[in-house]
C-alpha cells in the first residue's frame, strides 16, 4: 500500500474546487485498488473518499470531481487550503506484478476576495505584474481607476494601538480593537472611517478571511470583532487606515501583533 498527497493553499478563502485526474490500475483483484479522499486543511482534515475505481476496472482510467461539498459543507466558513489524497496498492503476487498509480492531476480552487484585498496602485512608482496559462497568442486588458486630487491630502496613518497592546495578549477571542485616532492635515476635512485587517501574516498582506478586511462602518477608533473567527493560543497581526470625509485614504498603520490565551 502507498499514498501521495497534494495540496492547495491560497492567502482568500477557498469555497469550491474539481479535481481531474488519468490513474492506472493494472490487475482487477483485491490488491488493485486505487481510490482519493479529500479534506480541508493542508493535513487533509477529516478527509472523505471521494471517488474508488469500479469493481473489474482496468487501465487508464479518467476522473473529475467536484469538490464543494467536501470544502464547502453547509453553514462551515470556507478553508485556505485543502489536500487530495490517493491510496493505491497492487499485487505483488502477480507475474509479473501489477502496478497502480497516477498518470496526470489537475487541481483547481474557487476563491472569495473583496475589492478592499486585492492589490492598489500607490503614489509614485508600481509594478504590474500578469501571468496566465492561456495557449497561443491573446489579448489582455487591465484597468485601473483612481482620481487626481490637489487640495486633499490623507489621514495620517495610526501609529499605536491602544488595545490589545502589541506584542500583549488579548483577554477575548472577541476583542474590542481600539487604536489612537488618525489625525487629517486638513483642518475641514474628519477622519469618517477605517479599515482594519486581521491577518496570520507578519507583514499582514492577507487577512484571516475576507471578513477580517473590512471597513469599520465609522469614525471612532476601534472595532469590535464577533465570535468564532480567532483561535487559542495563536499570535496575530493587525493594521488599521483612515479616511477622510472627502473619501481618501490614508496610509497603513504600523503592522501590530497580539497573542490569544490558551
Amino acid at each position: 500500500p502507498s499514498f501521495a498527497m497534494f495540496t492547495v493553499s491560497s492567502p482568500y478563502t477557498i469555497i469550491g474546487g474539481r479535481l481531474k485526474a488519468s490513474v492506472y490500475r493494472g490487475g482487477s483483484t483485491d490488491w488493485d485498488r486505487i481510490g482519493v479522499w479529500v479534506g480541508n486543511g493542508s493535513r487533509g482534515g477529516d478527509r472523505k473518499r471521494a471517488w474508488q475505481a469500479p469493481e473489474g476496472a482496468t487501465g487508464s482510467l479518467e476522473l473529475v470531481l467536484d469538490l464543494d461539498e467536501q470544502l464547502y459543507p453547509a453553514g462551515e466558513r470556507g478553508p485556505h487550503n485543502f489536500t487530495a489524497r490517493f491510496e493505491f496498492s497492487a499485487n505483488e503476487q502477480n507475474d509479473p506484478p501489477t502496478q497502480t498509480g497516477i498518470e496526470s492531476l489537475e487541481m483547481a480552487a474557487e476563491i472569495q476576495c473583496a475589492p478592499n484585498s486585492l492589490p492598489a496602485l500607490s503614489l509614485g512608482r508600481n509594478i504590474v505584474r500578469y501571468r496566465d496559462e492561456t495557449p497561443g497568442p491573446h489579448q489582455v486588458k487591465i484597468t485601473h481607476v483612481w482620481r487626481e486630487l490637489a487640495d486633499n491630502h490623507p489621514p495620517l496613518p495610526p501609529q499605536r494601538p491602544v488595545s490589545p497592546a502589541d506584542g500583549g495578549q488579548a483577554g477575548s477571542l472577541a476583542p474590542l480593537f481600539k487604536w489612537k485616532a488618525a489625525r487629517d492635515p486638513d483642518s475641514q476635512d474628519r477622519v469618517a472611517d477605517y479599515q482594519i485587517t486581521v491577518s496570520f501574516d507578519p507583514q499582514c498582506r492577507w487577512a484571516v478571511s475576507t471578513s477580517l478586511c473590512r471597513e469599520t462602518g465609522s469614525g471612532e477608533p476601534q472595532w469590535k470583532l464577533s465570535q468564532g473567527w480567532l483561535d487559542q493560543d495563536t499570535t496575530y497581526y493587525w493594521r488599521v487606515r483612515g479616511r477622510d470625509s472627502r473619501g481618501t485614504w490614508g496610509e497603513w498603520s504600523p503592522v501590530f501583533s497580539f497573542r490569544t490565551t490558551k
